[in-house]
């Protein structure tokens, strides 16, 4: 019950906090350095060592934690007006970059601040309940940590849609603490 006091407390701070980094995100994307980087490349369909985008400071914390600004593009994600575009098309074209990075950081507001400020241990679950099957059907999974908790669900819509959300405290491959997470509302496709 405390852990989620403490998640509860948190949210209008985090909410702020992602309230300023939306709004700004279209200057933060102004600032961008390259950096050279190993790893596999859905766009591409192999591993690569690539230049990618990440923020400058003082615009750090406005990105994700765990990859780069560009990873809308990279990533393969279906980016609104961009269907058709190559990766000679992304290459050659600021403004086709400037809205990937403006995209994914709207997709993700403040990632970076809820990581540096808001993170939780990683550790291993003491109790889990699930029921439902995730992607499918209406679900739900709580899964309770010594300092955090997880609650995902997955509520039917109609029409092929579902809420997906996902409060608590979050682990990401790689990555040593657990993000903050106060998604509860996210319209997904099943």
């Amino acid at each position: 019950m405390i852990n989620f006091a403490i998640w509860l407390l948190l949210f209008i701070p985090a909410l702020l906090i992602e309230g300023f980094c939306f709004v700004t995100n279209p200057i933060a994307c102004l600032f961008t350095r390259r950096y050279t980087r190993y790893d596999y490349v859905k766009r591409l369909g192999i591993h690569a060592v690539l230049e990618r985008d990440y923020l400058k400071q003082p615009f750090y914390l406005w990105q994700t934690h765990d990859n780069a600004v560009d990873e809308g593009w990279y990533g393969k994600y279906a980016i609104p007006f961009l269907a058709d575009k190559t990766q000679s098309d992304y290459n050659n074209s600021w403004l086709i970059r400037y809205w990937c990075r403006v995209w994914w950081l709207s997709r993700n507001t403040a990632y970076g601040f809820h990581y540096e400020l808001f993170s939780k241990p990683k550790e291993d679950a003491y109790y889990t309940y699930e029921k439902g099957i995730e992607g499918e059907t209406a679900w739900f999974k709580l899964q309770m940590f010594k300092h955090s908790f997880q609650l995902e669900a997955h509520i039917p819509l109609g029409f092929g849609k579902h809420n997906s959300l996902n409060i608590g405290w979050k682990a990401h491959k790689q990555m040593d603490k657990k993000l903050y997470a106060n998604r509860l509302i996210g319209i997904r496709n099943y």
